[in-house]
């Protein structure tokens, strides 16, 4: 009995992760970006921001190779695994494509980046493909715990398991 309890409670936080991950971006995307926007120069907020996102996709990128790695080993209950791939791979665009094209550009502007730099609008835009390859993330990552948690304590697999 005791250890039920103890595999369907390690069940759960596993299924969880998911909700973690996406709770932690949407947490330094949506709250901590705007305020240190509000109280810092631009120039240094903006790099404050980028640096805490890069953190927060490697740490991600760890934790979603080893909830595969644990899934092919360990939990071989765990559905949409095909999300999590996903994840991967729009973490992989933004933190290895995105975020150095964008850098690149900052960087040719030590101080700070202005609408009238002729640079502005692909940054702008390489910003504005960032921001949705993030949302989709946070997405997936719900969407993924949710039927896993779905299939945990309800029983049921709405999707087919090798449909994701």
């Amino acid at each position: 009995m005791r250890k039920n309890v103890i595999l369907s409670s390690m069940m759960g936080l596993v299924s969880g992760f998911g909700l973690i991950f996406a709770t932690w971006l949407a947490v330094i995307g949506y709250l901590v970006a705007p305020v240190l926007f509000s109280e810092l120069d631009p120039l240094k907020a903006g790099n404050l921001v980028g640096m805490l996102l890069s953190i927060s996709n490697i740490v991600l990128l760890a934790g979603l190779f080893g909830l595969l790695v644990a899934r092919w080993l360990v939990f071989k209950w765990l559905i949409a695994n095909g999300l999590l791939v996903l994840s991967v791979i729009l973490i992989c665009v933004s933190e290895f494509w995105l975020s150095p094209k964008m850098q690149v550009i900052k960087e040719q502007y030590p101080l700070g980046l202005s609408k009238t730099s002729p640079q502005w609008e692909t940054f702008m835009t390489l910003h504005g493909v960032y921001q949705l390859v993030f949302l989709a993330l946070i997405l997936v990552l719900v969407v993924w715990s949710v039927l896993n948690l779905n299939k945990l304590f309800l029983g049921r697999q709405s999707i087919d398991k090798k449909s994701l």
